[in-house]
């Protein structure tokens, strides 16, 4: 296999920069503590996990016009009916979706959901289908603006950072399929770098800018 500067083996969910693996923003969360599901069942995550990718699948290709509606298991069509009223609601202008991106600088990589100017803001978006969205998904967006921002001139950089939790069934009253959480800790950056020196370290790396 030919690796480039940077490449994402997609199957894999391995990043490459040149020509070594690098960590990913999900594996840090894991490798620091910050995401732990430790007493949960193996068959219950991967259930779950399952149903996360294949609703990320269905949103993007959605969102490039590309999905056939008549073949989507109906499960699926529940949690997209959430992103296409998000979508409604917000309008989004979708900058990117689902590019890998890499730090040079720190040496990690990551696939932000969505990159999109939303009410006049440069937001970086995560889709969620978790029954509740944990305080570590702020630690999550924060590794992502950081591989947006890097080498961008400050009004070039990501002003708001959301997760957009997708939900199989209505809102009582509002009939809504989604909610919105806004993550605007300012420490959120400070504690992604410590969890990557962290991740790093446990794996022979040194101040969240060595090898992995």
């Amino acid at each position: 296999m030919k690796i480039d500067h940077f490449y994402y083996a997609s199957e894999e969910h391995k990043y490459f920069l040149d020509g070594q693996e690098i960590p990913h923003i999900t594996g840090i969360l894991q490798d620091s503590g910050l995401v732990n599901y430790t007493g949960i069942p193996q068959d219950i995550l991967e259930k779950k996990a399952d149903i996360g990718r294949k609703t990320h699948t269905a949103c993007e290709l959605y969102d490039q016009d590309n999905l056939d509606l008549e073949t989507l298991h109906p499960k699926l069509r529940l949690y997209l009916q959430g992103w296409i009223q998000f979508r409604e609601d917000f309008k989004p202008e979708f900058i990117e979706i689902e590019k890998p991106r890499y730090s040079e600088k720190y040496r990690f990589a990551g696939k932000p959901d969505r990159v999109a100017i939303i009410t006049s803001n440069l937001s970086i978006v995560e889709i969620k289908t978790s029954s509740t969205i944990e305080r570590w998904v702020g630690i999550q967006l924060a590794g992502q603006s950081i591989l947006w921002d890097e080498g961008k001139k400050a009004n070039e950089q990501i002003k708001k950072r959301l997760a957009v939790q997708l939900l199989p069934e209505p809102i009582p009253k509002t009939n809504k399929q989604y909610k919105v959480m806004p993550f605007e800790e300012a420490t959120d950056r400070a504690v992604f770098m410590s969890a990557l020196t962290i991740a790093n370290y446990k794996k022979g790396g040194r101040n969240g800018k060595g090898n992995d």
